[in-house]
């Protein structure tokens, strides 16, 4: 009788662990194969664990242009540029990937400070609307920004 417990109780830590994970939430714009490739202005010097080739355009508002890469191993990079003044610049990267239902993950690949503008990585299915309410436009389905 102890050893089916032990046997069930073991069957139930490993169905729980495989739930706690959750699926990953994936980034559209950088697996739309219609998404031109894009080089980042050479200025802009990315951290070691942005993946270069996956580099996409996402949305130029003003005088800024704004960018997303894969990082390695599991994440994402984003990317502010100031097209008229090449000392404003700003990346970031998380090396894990966010979970949709996990929104305060975002803020491991929200960056700021090129010219006071900030800018998040959303997940593709987030629900922005807290986001919008606090101040932030939606440029792009995978792009929240503030501050222009």
């Amino acid at each position: 009788m102890r050893t089916l417990v032990k046997v069930a109780a073991g069957a139930v830590a490993l169905l729980a662990l495989a739930g706690c994970g959750g699926p990953t939430a994936g980034v559209s714009a950088l697996t739309d194969k219609s998404a031109a490739v894009v080089e980042l202005p050479v200025h802009v010097e990315l951290p070691p664990e942005a993946d270069l080739d996956s580099a996409r355009f996402l949305v130029e508002r003003e005088d800024f242009a704004f960018y997303a890469t894969r990082a390695t191993p599991d994440g994402f990079c984003i990317a502010i540029v100031n097209r008229q003044i090449d000392s404003q610049w700003v990346a970031g990267c998380s090396t894990e990937a966010p979970r949709q239902f996990m929104p305060g993950d975002l803020g491991q690949i929200e960056v700021s400070g090129a010219g006071g503008v900030s800018a998040k990585l959303a997940v593709d299915g987030y629900d922005a609307s807290k986001d919008l309410a606090d101040g932030w436009e939606q440029l792009h389905p995978n792009l929240l920004v503030r501050g222009l």
